[in-house]
């Protein structure tokens, strides 16, 4: 984790960050290695953004690994980043390759995707910058670590990359029919330009 984790305080914040999204994990496939069915993944490792391919790492059902740390990205730079990993080297039978592309899934295969089936990912925060840890409000002048490591969170389940989010957005509106539902006919552009975060003012609940 390149020490940033250290704190035990901020590595609780981190699992109450995890417990706040993991409500959205369901129906996760196992992806188990064996034989001929092999893989290797693509991760970005957090303490000093290098790649890494991990080999043959069984995942267990609804489960998605993830590799938190720290790393100087700046005084101007983000607060956090969120890399999710990718199937590198994958050899074996069919029905092996369709479990690791997409945990099971029926959805998220190909461009006209509807769904999402993760596995790992990693969440690099920013060392140049002042964390606060914990549930109350963040002191003056340092960031609040839970809401981030949330934010980043669900980048890696699928919010604002993946493409069954991409196929819900038209004209740089999101369109999703739940999130239309919510925000009404008054907030027409519930998206920033980058079409991968709320727009300002956006509200809800996780």
């Amino acid at each position: 984790t390149g020490g940033f984790f250290a704190a035990p305080e901020r590595r609780a914040t981190l699992t109450l960050a995890g417990n706040l999204v993991n409500r959205f994990l369901a129906d996760l496939t196992p992806i188990v290695p064996g034989g001929s069915n092999t893989w290797s993944y693509w991760l970005t490792r957090p303490d000093n953004l290098v790649s890494e391919f991990p080999q043959n790492a069984p995942i267990p059902t609804n489960v998605i690994r993830i590799f938190p740390g720290g790393s100087s990205l700046g005084e101007s730079g983000p607060l956090a980043i969120a890399y999710s990993a990718i199937p590198w080297q994958l050899a074996g039978d069919t029905a092996w390759r369709a479990t690791v592309r997409t945990r099971g899934q029926p959805g998220a295969a190909g461009t006209g995707a509807t769904d999402y089936g993760p596995f790992a990912g990693s969440l690099v925060f920013n060392t140049s910058k002042l964390w606060s840890s914990g549930t109350a409000a963040p002191a003056a002048g340092t960031y609040d670590l839970l809401s981030i490591a949330a934010h980043e969170l669900i980048h890696i389940l699928g919010f604002g990359v993946s493409q069954s989010f991409q196929n819900l957005v038209v004209s740089g509106s999101f369109v999703g029919p739940h999130a239309r539902a919510a925000a009404g006919p008054a907030n027409p552009h519930l998206l920033l330009a980058g079409q991968s975060h709320w727009a300002a003012g956006t509200t809800g609940t996780i």
